[in-house]
């Protein structure tokens, strides 16, 4: 399987819920065509990258409109529901990619909004590098190629950042679980780690390793690529044998990653190597005690972890990572002091009387909100297919 299926398989991972909303009719009234209706849930988006143009119009939109924005405490506290004659909203932020720190915080202090920011804990940086940020753009001593360029050495915000964000008040720190990561689900392997493999952030699409750690963000040339689900899905996962994985890692360090990855015919040099070790001898499921098990090590270890790098931060709330929760995700979730846990566009039908069950909205959703300059419905398909610039459309 080449790179190729790889990203496909990201996009349908990370769109998956929101097709099967609009599929099942489950997404909120106000974003039907037609004349705008008044929102029942609070509307709670979902960000990762901040554009400056792009989410400076948002948040103009919001300001323009007169909506006030929440925390994730302020959210549990009206059970998600907007209360009469007023204008709500939730920006809530995946990942603590850098750009966060970068243009999203600058933005919404001028703007006077709050965002919910989901971490992951182990990708943070403890490295305190001052970067340039949009403020800095705006007074003319650094450019957007400038910010941009941080992305290769610093993808993530670093805990000074975090740290810095926390103490303003404009950002609410919570939990998107300790690592981030997924774990393999079967013995079939899809594809071998090489170079050019096309990856986000940190890893997050490649299943960790027998071999590795979870807070290892590097993965070793030639190992095999299982299909893979979210840990925090549910899934029980396939522990593959530690010789399987040596024997093809082991294959490339013998000719060297670079003579080895230059062949036309190292995939089939793998495969042959891999076709060694039939399906049986691949490995082991793990138990349903080991599933639970590592999965409430992520919901405990995020908390732990940011509460103690973060003075005076109640980590009560939970983003799956993915959108991939369930049922024993979310009792967990209760079991630990969770208030509320955050899905994407469609929630599974299991409920809890323990925890709140947030529905989140691609953030591209934000312009069909009531209000001056909304987007029209056939616009916003277009605007989700790329094909418009509501942004620069409405607020040039």
């Amino acid at each position: 399987m080449s790179s190729w299926n790889l990203r496909l398989r990201r996009v349908w991972a990370k769109h998956e819920t929101e097709l099967r909303g609009l599929v099942a009719g489950e997404l909120p009234g106000w974003l039907a065509p037609g004349e705008a209706r008044v929102p029942v849930e609070v509307p709670t988006f979902v960000f990762h990258d901040a554009e400056p143009r792009r989410f400076e119009a948002y948040l103009r939109f919001l300001a323009d409109n007169h909506y006030r924005s929440l925390t994730a405490d302020e959210l549990a506290d009206l059970g998600g529901r907007v209360p009469a004659g007023e204008r709500l909203v939730v920006l809530s932020f995946d990942d603590a990619l850098s750009s966060f720190r970068t243009v999203a915080f600058p933005l919404l202090r001028q703007y006077g909004f709050r965002a919910v920011l989901f971490v992951v804990p182990e990708v943070l940086s403890n490295d305190d590098q001052t970067w340039p940020d949009l403020t800095d753009v705006r007074a003319g001593t650094a450019t957007e190629a400038d910010v941009r360029a941080r992305v290769r050495d610093q993808p993530f915000c670093s805990w000074s950042e975090l740290a810095e964000m926390h103490a303003s008040g404009t950002v609410d720190v919570q939990s998107h679980s300790l690592s981030h990561h997924r774990v393999p689900i079967s013995a079939r392997v899809i594809d071998f780690v090489h170079p050019g493999l096309d990856l986000w952030h940190g890893n997050f699409d490649l299943p960790v390793s027998v071999l590795d750690k979870s807070w290892e963000r590097t993965r070793r040339p030639g190992a095999p690529v299982f299909v893979s689900a979210p840990r925090l899905s549910g899934r029980t996962a396939f522990v593959e044998r530690p010789e399987l994985v040596r024997s093809l890692v082991d294959r490339v360090a013998s000719e060297g990653s670079s003579a080895f990855f230059a062949s036309p015919s190292w995939r089939r040099t793998l495969r042959n190597e891999l076709s060694n070790w039939p399906l049986s001898d691949r490995g082991r499921f793990e138990t349903a005690e080991e599933t639970a098990a590592a999965m409430r090590l992520e919901i405990v270890g995020a908390r732990e972890v940011l509460e103690r790098r973060l003075p005076g931060a109640q980590i009560r709330h939970l983003a799956y990572p993915w959108h991939a929760g369930g049922r024993l995700a979310d009792r967990l979730a209760a079991e630990q002091g969770k208030r509320s846990v955050l899905y994407g566009p469609s929630i599974s039908s299991n409920r809890s009387p323990r925890l709140l069950r947030i529905r989140r909205l691609p953030e591209s959703y934000l312009p069909r909100l009531p209000g001056r300059g909304r987007a029209s419905f056939f616009g916003l398909l277009c605007e989700r297919a790329g094909q418009t610039r509501w942004a620069s459309r409405v607020y040039p």
